[in-house]
């Protein structure tokens, strides 16, 4: 039986201190979403800079069950920004910018 219960390192886990990452998870915090038909007031993004930061800022902020509403209101799970999905969202946005650049 195994007790070591340390997650693997990934390679991706070493660029969270990139200053472009930093600077985006700042922005994130205090731009408001747009209002849509399911969401009829503004929330927060949240960029997950590190993995488990989401639920580390929520114990942190939370620690009452009021405050978790309120922080589970501010920055909705369905708007939180993962670092691997947003740099596979990037490089798809730049193929398709150099497909319309060549094709024009």
């Amino acid at each position: 039986m195994n007790l070591n219960k340390l997650k693997a390192l990934d390679s991706v886990n070493f660029s969270a201190n990139n200053p472009a990452l930093i600077a985006f998870e700042k922005l994130s915090r205090y731009i408001l979403s747009p209002v849509t038909a399911q969401n009829k007031i503004q929330t927060c993004w949240f960029f997950e800079r590190a993995r488990g930061q989401y639920k580390t800022l929520r114990g942190r902020e939370g620690f009452t069950k009021s405050h978790q509403r309120a922080f589970d209101f501010k920055y909705l799970k369905t708007q939180m920004l993962q670092r691997l999905s947003w740099q596979n969202i990037s490089i798809r946005i730049r193929s398709w910018m150099v497909k319309r650049f060549i094709a024009v």
